[in-house]
């Protein structure tokens, strides 16, 4: 399977170091978003599709650079036949903040 490496921040090449990459900035949320949820929709099957009841960003976060972190997915069943996906954004130990959340129903394969 062919995956794509998703970004959460903007580098540049370093001016004085051949080879050597400069972080720049963070990339917008809504950006992140857009790149986890084409990937995850190249990967599901298309009758998988239609068990998507929706998928959605945290409207706080929408417009505002991603918190530095490290993306997390994770899954659970949440309860009439359905189960929910999130992905977050792990701050350190202690703090989480969620990017998306995604409710699928009756697929046992999502979890």
């Amino acid at each position: 399977m062919n995956y794509k490496k998703i970004e959460t921040q903007n580098f540049i090449p370093h001016p004085e170091k051949k080879g050597i990459m400069k972080y720049l900035s963070q990339r917008k949320s809504i950006e992140v978003f857009e790149d986890i949820k084409t990937a995850l929709f190249k990967l599901i099957d298309e009758s998988l599709k239609e068990s998507i009841d929706y998928i959605y960003i945290n409207k706080e976060l929408e417009s505002k650079d991603i918190p530095k972190g490290t993306l997390v997915a994770f899954s659970y069943f949440d309860g009439n036949e359905s189960y929910r996906v999130s992905v977050a954004i792990l701050e350190n130990s202690e703090k989480y903040t969620s990017l998306f959340s995604m409710k699928v129903w009756g697929l046992e394969e999502v979890h």
